[in-house]
């Protein structure tokens, strides 16, 4: 890689600990040695640029990340043999007629703030796309964080919790995201009994707007030409290439398949799963993929 972005909080392994491994790795396949690795978290407070710097990471940036800010990162460390100057339009991200239009069903929701999504996204056709995201990822993250209550793994549930934060923000869900910010704050001071108190009302709040999110999306749906009810052997193919690229790791060539799949009507009995399906790829949850279509 040229550039290796590493999320701080995560599950296992967190970025610093991921970080030191990379740089220790003491293999000639080690190809990453050298490449600079920048840390992406939520939790910007005074100083923590300078304590990432210390462990070990080359620069830091505070999520959401803002577009400006990224390009900035990516000028400042990719060579200079490897950018192609292109053209934009400036755009202050002001919310012209024809988005209003777009996202007036959204604006109803309430809890949801359009206007700071789009901002946080970088354009309305980004938001779309994270807003369907989002609410799509919704129910097996959920799943996990009750599991996480359920099992008092106080550990891993501050780290969904955490994620929560920012990707709520990144969608204009500022009070979903400021209570997941209190219950970070809560599982980092092991302050268990108000997670276990709390906990309940966040995931009421994640799944009305998540909810909300889905019907809309859905009403849009309606409001499209039926396509072409694909086949089901084309169907049976789709879900077995999947299947290989997921087991290889490689969902890149998963989103793929799922891109052209959509472009095709499923039998109705088979949306559950497909839905199913396409979470599972937007949350990158390897295990339930296999467990769906093996």
């Amino acid at each position: 890689y040229d550039i290796i972005f590493m999320d701080h909080r995560m599950p296992g392994m967190d970025g610093s600990e991921t970080m030191r491994a990379i740089k220790d790795l003491q293999v000639a396949e080690n190809r990453n040695v050298g490449t600079p690795i920048i840390i992406l978290t939520a939790n910007a407070v005074a100083g923590a640029r300078e304590q990432f710097l210390e462990e070990g990471f080359d620069d830091y940036l505070s999520k959401p990340v803002q577009s400006v800010t990224l390009e900035y990162m990516i000028r400042n460390y990719l060579k200079d043999e490897l950018i192609i100057e292109g053209s934009y339009k400036d755009d202050d991200s002001r919310i012209s007629e024809d988005v209003a239009t777009r996202f007036a069903a959204y604006g109803n929701i309430e809890g949801l703030d359009i206007a700071e999504g789009i901002r946080n996204s970088g354009n309305a056709d980004i938001y779309a796309g994270v807003l369907e995201e989002f609410a799509l990822t919704a129910e097996d993250k959920m799943n996990i964080m009750i599991k996480d209550i359920l099992e008092e793994d106080i550990r891993d549930y501050t780290i969904r919790v955490h994620s929560l934060k920012s990707s709520a923000r990144l969608v204009g869900a500022l009070g979903l995201s400021d209570r997941a910010a209190f219950l970070e704050k809560c599982g980092n001071e092991r302050r268990v009994a108000e997670v276990l108190r709390f906990s309940p009302a966040i995931v009421q709040v994640y799944q009305q707007i998540t909810d909300d999110i889905k019907a809309v999306l859905e009403e849009e749906r309606k409001g499209r030409p039926e396509k072409e009810l694909i086949d089901d052997e084309s169907l049976e193919e789709a879900y077995q290439a999947v299947l290989e690229y997921v087991s290889e790791h490689d969902f890149d060539s998963a989103d793929m398949v799922i891109a052209r799949l959509e472009k095709y009507r499923l039998p109705e009995e088979e949306m559950p799963r497909y839905k199913k399906l396409k979470g599972y790829i937007r949350s990158v949850n390897h295990d339930e993929i296999l467990k769906l279509l093996g």
